[in-house]
């Protein structure tokens, strides 16, 4: 069973997403799977709703919080609001 890990981050620095995108390839594995949330964003929903499926699903979560953005604040909100109350 592959462990899969979520990976939030900004995206407004198109080569600092380029980089996180790669990195997450180069990571992944057949037993992990590191999921750029861009590769996710094709649903056409508000990021709100899609990243807290996208965080409940994942056996693990990584997020650049260096920069506010609206991805990483919607993952932590999803972590406070989803099963079993966790907090960020």
């Amino acid at each position: 069973m592959t462990h899969t890990t979520f990976v939030a981050f900004a995206s407004a620095d198109q080569f600092v997403s380029n980089v996180i995108d790669e990195a997450c390839k180069i990571a992944s594995s057949p037993e992990a799977e590191f999921i750029p949330w861009n590769r996710n964003d094709v649903s056409g929903q508000p990021i709100d709703r899609s990243v807290y499926g996208w965080v409940e699903t994942a056996d693990a979560l990584v997020a650049d919080i260096s920069e506010p953005n609206l991805t990483t604040s919607h993952t932590r909100s999803a972590l406070r609001s989803g099963p079993g109350n966790l907090s960020a």
